[in-house]
């Protein structure tokens, strides 16, 4: 069901515009996602990230941005929403984790360089099918 503050855009439904402050195209296997996404580019940003946020809704996200890929770990401190966390290098996921802990100190990465880090709310990339290979790019 389409509202006026669904965030999530299938290219066959729903085609509102987000009230997020960007979106994110999500492409793999002939599908093509937009969500709706804050962007935390600088470090105050990064380091802030979802934490205190008491709701995230389907199709909604946050883009964790680094100028050069560097290998990331990521947390859950005061983070009281369930993610799924997609690592990305060069607009392509190169991982997933799913259904992280909520308030967990416990860090968590791929061992790798990344440029970017999507977090969604936590079954997100099951039920929208997004695995390692597909592609992610700013939407003009």
């Amino acid at each position: 069901m389409c509202s006026a503050t669904s965030a999530l855009l299938l290219l066959s439904g729903c085609t509102e515009a987000t009230e997020q402050e960007a979106q994110l195209v999500l492409k793999g296997e002939g599908k093509q996602i937009v969500i709706g996404i804050d962007i935390a580019d600088e470090p105050e940003e990064r380091e802030k990230g979802l934490m205190g946020r008491t709701d995230l809704q389907q199709g909604e996200g946050m883009l964790f941005t680094w100028q050069e890929p560097v290998e990331v770990q990521m947390w859950m401190k005061d983070t009281s929403l369930s993610l799924d966390m997609l690592f990305v290098r060069d607009g392509e996921v190169l991982g997933v984790i799913s259904h992280t802990t909520p308030y967990s100190e416990k860090l968590l990465g791929i061992g790798q360089p990344i440029d970017a880090v999507l977090e969604v709310l936590a079954g997100e990339a099951e039920r929208l099918g997004i695995r390692t290979g597909w592609q992610i790019e700013l939407k003009n």
